[in-house]
């Protein structure tokens, strides 16, 4: 019977262990998803204070070059 206890407790100490680690493991693991998904909303903001307005000039000399006739005053 003592051997037979003995065993028994091994076993329910393996069990508690290994249950604790994949409980660690999955807190690690959430906590990995929860940082990546802030850096990634954090990389998603950066971009949009990036872009910012497109300055006028810039705006001006694009329209050029898809209308050429848009620097030209019209002629009457």
């Amino acid at each position: 019977m003592f051997i037979g206890s003995k065993i028994w407790d091994v076993v329910i100490g393996v069990n508690l262990t290994s249950s604790l680690a994949a409980t660690e493991e999955a807190r690690r693991l959430i906590d990995l998803q929860r940082s990546a998904k802030h850096q990634c909303m954090q990389r998603q903001t950066n971009k949009k204070d990036e872009t910012g307005p497109v300055p006028l000039a810039l705006l001006w000399n694009w329209s050029k070059k898809v209308w050429p006739s848009a620097g030209q005053v019209p002629q009457s």
